[in-house]
């Protein structure tokens, strides 16, 4: 019984192999017809390539030169910082440098066509600001026109500006700051 087995398999394997194998023999005659007149054949001397369609850059990633502020577009704040170390594609953070050493971190949060609607500034010296240093430090980002509404709490400021009420929130643990528009607070933008 064994033997009839062993015979079978081995059959099939060697039908599989001759059946795949077939068409591609060398050995085995194949009929060829003899052409009577020639058709040039024209092959191309470069295989043609897809190219991807290119991707344009949003605007908003090309730096330009103008005021690092709420409300206008983040390529101000790439022409003023440079390059950006960190971003998910909604904010970007840059560190900024004095004498070789980090003072801060500047992160712009922004809508879907580049406008920035919130900045942070984070105290990178390793000594604590001061509220009023915290204030300061955020104050820089605020658009042109913007005055002081009025003090919600010891952290918590408004402000107004030509763009909108601005909410700026100062932290005295290590002094970073937050200032966004007030109706983009707790959304993503």
């Amino acid at each position: 019984m064994k033997k009839q087995l062993l015979l079978i398999m081995l059959f099939l394997c060697v039908s599989c192999v001759a059946a795949c194998g077939q068409g591609n023999d060398a050995s085995q005659p194949v009929a060829t017809t003899t052409p009577t007149s020639r058709i040039p054949i024209v092959r191309p001397t470069q295989l043609p390539t897809h190219t991807p369609a290119p991707q344009s850059t949003p605007s908003y990633l090309r730096a330009t030169h103008g005021p690092t502020v709420l409300g206008v577009s983040v390529s101000n704040f790439f022409g003023k910082y440079g390059s950006t170390g960190i971003t998910d594609g909604h904010s970007y953070t840059w560190t900024v440098y004095k004498d070789g050493n980090p003072t801060e971190v500047i992160g712009a949060a922004i809508h879907a066509d580049g406008t920035v609607y919130r900045v942070g500034v984070v105290n990178s010296t390793y000594t604590n600001w001061s509220l009023s240093q915290s204030t300061q430090a955020c104050s820089a980002f605020l658009p042109n026109g913007s005055s002081f509404e009025e003090q919600v709490s010891d952290q918590i400021a408004l402000y107004s500006s030509p763009a909108g009420e601005i909410h700026m929130e100062t932290q005295n643990i290590q002094g970073d700051c937050f200032l966004q528009f007030a109706n983009t607070i707790g959304t993503a933008g």
